[in-house]
């Protein structure tokens, strides 16, 4: 589900490269269905090289890609030519509209148990592009899930990415996600942690503290929410852990553990 939402967001950056303007992400939710648009950089509707039109190599071919140099530092999401395929793969209707005014075509296709139909190609004379995704997941692989539950999440999901993509607008049902700053956002979680933005090499971060909640962190690298935590957490919770120690010492003449402190706490971070 995220990764129609993460490649909206990774068009971003894409469009800049290309000397384009990204405005807007919309997700929209309809009982079990999801909807995502972009404007921006759009998947060219045209033939490739091998005579194949490139929406439908793109988003119905496995190991498509684009994020394969390791040599390159990235500060997109997606690896490996999987991820929108998948959702093809696992959705019992998926559909891509795309809106290509460079080569003056508009490109529908549906997936149907991930398999394509014929595109639809007509005439397009306008000068806005749009990429637009629809799908439904597939029951069978997932099991039965309420709509009510699956509304939630993607409403959540929206408005993370309306902080992460900032100042690009995000919509959720044609409502217009307004998240100021990224201590805005986690204030959602704890209205009272504290918190820094950081200019590093890579781009802004940003790096909060606060009393735990329920998880250890919640954190973010290049847009994409870590769950699990990682090596980015485990540094910063360690370098506040021993900081917040040796205050601690020095107020009570005590040495208090880092393992006890670290109980406490929960951690918020940005990376990129």
């Amino acid at each position: 589900v995220n990764e129609a939402i993460d490649n909206a967001k990774d068009n971003i950056p894409r469009s800049i490269d290309l000397g384009k303007k990204q405005s807007y992400i919309k997700i929209n939710v309809e009982n079990k269905k999801l909807t995502v648009s972009n404007d921006g950089h759009c998947v060219p509707v045209k033939t490739n090289e091998q005579g194949e039109m490139i929406p439908e190599f793109v988003f119905g071919t496995l190991l498509t890609g684009s994020n394969y140099d390791d040599t390159v530092t990235r500060t997109s999401i997606g690896t490996n030519g999987l991820g929108i395929k998948l959702a093809v793969i696992f959705s019992k209707y998926f559909s891509v509209r795309i809106h290509d005014p460079e080569n003056k075509k508009e490109y529908f296709q549906e997936f149907i148990d991930s398999e394509p139909k014929e595109p639809e190609i007509k005439k397009y004379n306008k000068k806005t592009s749009m990429v637009e995704v629809t799908f439904e997941l597939n029951e069978s692989y997932f099991g039965d899930y309420s709509s009510e539950d699956f509304f939630t999440r993607i409403n959540t999901i929206a408005v993370s990415t309306a902080m992460l993509v900032n100042p690009v607008k995000v919509y959720f049902n044609g409502e217009l996600l307004k998240v100021k700053s990224r201590l805005e956002y986690f204030q959602m979680y704890d209205p009272d942690i504290i918190g820094v933005n950081l200019d590093t090499p890579l781009g802004p971060w940003f790096i909060g503290a606060g009393i735990k909640k329920s998880s250890e962190s919640i954190s973010f690298v290049n847009g994409s929410e870590t769950i699990r935590g990682g090596k980015h957490v485990n540094y910063f919770v360690s370098r506040i852990v021993k900081i917040l120690c040796e205050i601690l010492k020095k107020k009570t003449k005590k040495t208090i553990t880092e393992s006890f402190v670290k109980g406490f706490l929960t951690v918020y971070i940005i990376a990129v």
